[in-house]
């Protein structure tokens, strides 16, 4: 079965970890709902009221259980995992929307920097960061 999979960090295109996308058709630049956060080494997704950029990828069964991996996501004890997977509107930057799943953070952001404009890349620009697995 395919998925539609809405990325916001180091599995976009270009970043660290985005060879575990290998495979999995681009849909397009996509957003969302919600709000990022910098943790250091990679982003973090909340639920909030303010647009998130990202990509949008079709992904196999097998592909979403490696990312769920990779995520620190757990299925089975979902309370326990540093990201939970949901699905969500996500709305094409050509046009239209849809569901599609995206990891969210499951852990306080209260230490962590908002990037208030949502765009992990510009914020990478900006910050002169360079995030590596």
């Amino acid at each position: 079965m395919m998925h539609r999979l809405f990325v916001y960090g180091t599995l976009l295109a270009g970043l660290c970890r985005h060879s575990v996308m290998q495979g999995a058709p681009l849909l397009g630049a996509a957003h969302t709902q919600g709000v990022l956060y910098d943790l250091g080494p990679y982003p973090a997704m909340v639920a909030g009221e303010a647009r998130v950029h990202g990509e949008l990828y079709e992904v196999s069964d097998a592909l979403l259980a490696q990312l769920d991996e990779v995520e620190a996501y757990d299925p089975q004890r979902p309370e326990g995992s540093e990201y939970v997977r949901q699905q969500l509107t996500v709305w094409l930057s050509q046009g239209g929307s849809q569901l599609a799943w995206t990891y969210v953070y499951n852990r306080s952001v209260a230490q962590a920097q908002r990037i208030a404009h949502g765009d992990y890349r510009r914020h990478l620009k900006h910050t002169g960061y360079t995030p590596t697995w």
